[in-house]
């Protein structure tokens, strides 16, 4: 499953920035979002435009931010307080 540009910019403007319980970014956001649909690191990367490697530079950065142990937990933890919604598969990535 891969978000399409349309779906990304309805995310984006859905994001509230201005009040996240966690001191997360719209980016932050933006970024966990799309961990929840994609299928995997690649396809992150393109749904955001970034390279592979800043893709899973942020995501390493949001995981300390957040104090957990992977993206899985980061993805977990924003669905459980309700600033993503729960994601559509079981939280698997390969690439």
């Amino acid at each position: 499953m891969s978000i399409r540009s349309e779906d990304l910019a309805s995310l984006r403007l859905r994001s509230r920035p201005e009040y996240s319980p966690l001191n997360l970014t719209g980016n932050d956001l933006e970024l966990l979002r799309a961990l929840s649909v994609e299928p995997t690191m690649a396809d992150v990367a393109r749904a955001l435009g970034l390279s592979s490697r800043q893709a899973r530079r942020r995501v390493e950065a949001l995981v300390n931010k957040l104090g957990v142990a992977s993206y899985r937990g980061a993805i977990a933890l924003a669905a459980a307080r309700g600033l993503i919604p729960e994601p559509p598969f079981a939280i698997r990535r390969a690439g």
